[in-house]
């Protein structure tokens, strides 16, 4: 019979209090705040580049003209059919 008593006392001891609403936000979030940061930087170190280069691959970029013209698969196009293209690219 004591024994009994024992085990119900310590269930009603070890019972969480209760959090407020931002405590049980928080609580849950947590871990997402703090890999946040680290998601952030890895998309801003490899998709953004990825994604200009894509673009670049698609228009005639020149650092030293303001205007970059649309030239769609002409460059894909030299670089398959320009000899000198052909050859860098078979050697790197």
């Amino acid at each position: 019979m004591q024994h009994t008593a024992t085990i119900s006392r310590m269930k009603a001891a070890g019972a969480p209090p209760r959090l407020s609403g931002f405590a049980q936000w928080a609580d849950r979030h947590f871990k997402w705040l703090l890999v946040a940061p680290a998601v952030l930087l890895i998309l801003a170190l490899s998709v953004y580049p990825l994604l200009f280069s894509l673009v670049v691959s698609f228009i005639n970029y020149d650092f030293q003209v303001p205007g970059h013209a649309f030239v769609g698969l002409k460059n894909f196009e030299r670089v398959v059919f320009d000899p000198v293209a052909r050859w860098s690219l078979l050697l790197t």
